[in-house]
């Protein structure tokens, strides 16, 4: 096992804490915790793990956190909280190119924020959520994107729930929406 290390804010300030609760560090400002290695996991106070580097924002005295890792390994917490891994091998491919094409349009709209995506916008969880048929279906479509006629990634919203009910795009993003749906 590793370093655990528990994040704490007062009064704007980061601290960390070992195992014994001992001040180990801490900041007034935004810091990085990079591990250098993909294959360290984090494990958040709820008990789910992440890929990558954590960075930890302080915003009028709260805590942000925000993890840093490829987007590969980002998807690999994503496709199986979209769709189930038990569905058959060509539908999950189908989702981590929905997925992978969904994330990389967004990154140019967000290039001037602290995250590129949030929990809202996906079913992000991490390495505790992945599964290896996800995963494979990831890696056997890796670089594969949905792309629009200019060469960008589509906007590709997707739903893997939508209660019963859909409608057109115009109904959702207004008449002068230039998206059409796909059969």
């Amino acid at each position: 096992a590793g370093t655990t290390l528990t994040v704490k804010t007062r009064k704007g300030q980061l601290l960390f804490y070992d195992r014994k609760d001992k001040l180990v560090f801490s900041t007034m400002e935004s810091c990085m915790m990079e591990y250098g290695s993909r294959n360290v996991l984090t494990t958040m106070g709820d008990g789910s793990m992440y890929r990558g580097n954590m960075q930890f924002l302080v915003r009028s005295g709260r805590i942000t956190v925000v993890n840093h890792v490829d987007i590969d390994d980002y998807l690999y917490g994503v496709v199986p909280g979209e769709i189930s891994p038990s569905w058959p091998a060509e539908s999950l491919k189908a989702q981590a190119i929905a997925a992978r094409t969904f994330i990389l349009s967004r990154l140019q709209e967000r290039k001037n924020r602290d995250y590129d995506v949030t929990f809202t916008a996906t079913a992000y969880r991490g390495y505790s959520w992945e599964d290896v048929r996800t995963s494979r279906a990831v890696d056997q479509t890796r670089g594969t994107v949905l792309p629009t006629p200019t060469g960008r990634p589509l906007i590709a919203y997707f739903s893997h729930n939508d209660g019963g009910y859909s409608d057109e795009p115009s109904g959702i993003w207004g008449q002068n929406s230039d998206m059409v749906p796909v059969p």
